[in-house]
């Protein structure tokens, strides 16, 4: 989506806002939290001159708020390609992954994944199982005798 000063102030007239609650709506779109301070009057105002930059994060959230006009879902509107993606298993054709992505927590582990549970910290149960055998050899090595 090309989002130019021109499409926001369209975006935000369309939708009937003034500028505060644009950024009001805004900052809810951008950070999923409508708790925030939002944006100011005088930055929306900014953006629609051209007189700051529209970030790849505003573009986002401005796609999710054109989202309400369109009727598209908003899990589907914060939906974004992931290039290099490996999976272990077949995904069909516009599936969405819905967790946060992490770092394995075995030191010196490359690979980022996302948890299928909560409480998941490694990759893998033979990842896990290293990391206990280093636990265990580090405590041995440091240990009085």
């Amino acid at each position: 989506m090309i989002v130019t000063p021109e499409t926001i102030r369209q975006i935000r007239e369309t939708l009937g806002q003034s500028q505060q609650q644009f950024g009001k709506a805004l900052w809810t779109a951008v950070h999923n939290n409508a708790s925030g301070p939002g944006y100011t009057r005088n930055y929306v105002s900014m953006l629609e001159q051209g007189k700051s930059a529209i970030s790849p994060r505003l573009v986002q959230g401005i796609g999710i708020m054109t989202s309400q006009l369109t009727g598209t879902d908003e899990v589907q509107a914060r939906a974004h390609q992931a290039h290099n993606l490996l999976t272990v298993h077949d995904l069909p054709a516009g599936t969405i992954i819905l967790g946060h992505a992490q770092g394995c927590a075995n030191p010196g582990c490359p690979v980022i994944f996302v948890a299928i549970h909560p409480g998941q910290k490694y990759h893998s149960r033979a990842c896990a199982k290293l990391a206990r055998k280093a636990r265990r050899k580090l405590v041995v090595q440091t240990s009085p005798r």
